[in-house]
């Protein structure tokens, strides 16, 4: 689904339910289930057990030399949440702190699905589409959200400084996947 590359060369490949780290030469160090990710790290959040996993992104920092991965859990208001991890050192065999985002961020029956990745020198962005219970993505959209997260924050371990951004409209018309 998604690649992010090292400055050295190093890279992190998210399939559906995997994680795999391969150096330069793309020999395979290591792979982790996205079920199982979050049990071998550093959980600085407390998430329940994975179930229902999927859309995972990578991405590579090259001002801190880090990842962040981000995937989705559950297709419900009651079980959706977004596990994002931020690796603590520039290898990705090292340490990863994980949280969990709400997947039901506004006061209403909708989940979150598919995440769009980005960022800057300092923040992580992530959009995702929130669509409602029970519905076909094209039947169910409401809204497409904007998250704001701090990286240092997530590298050292602490709590997240987030913003939320959402209501986002073009002609008094809700946006999908910004």
């Amino acid at each position: 689904n998604h690649v992010a590359v090292a400055n050295d060369g190093t890279f992190i490949a998210v399939m559906n339910t995997t994680i795999r780290v391969h150096n330069d030469t793309g020999k395979l160090l290591k792979a982790w289930s996205l079920e199982w990710f979050p049990a071998t790290q550093n959980k600085v959040d407390n998430l329940p057990t994975l179930t229902r996993i999927y859309d995972p992104r990578v991405i590579y920092d090259p001002f801190e030399d880090r990842f962040i991965v981000l995937y989705m859990h559950g297709t419900t208001d009651q079980t959706s949440f977004i596990v994002v991890g931020f690796s603590e050192k520039g290898d990705p065999l090292a340490p990863w702190n994980v949280y969990m985002i709400p997947g039901k961020p506004i006061n209403d029956t909708v989940w979150s699905d598919y995440p769009i990745v980005s960022q800057t020198k300092e923040d992580l962005f992530f959009t995702v589409n929130l669509l409602a219970n029970g519905s076909s993505w094209e039947e169910g959209f409401r809204e497409a959200v904007i998250w704001q997260i701090r990286k240092s924050d997530g590298y050292n371990g602490d709590s997240l400084h987030k913003n939320f951004f959402h209501n986002i409209k073009y002609d008094g018309v809700s946006i999908w996947s910004i």
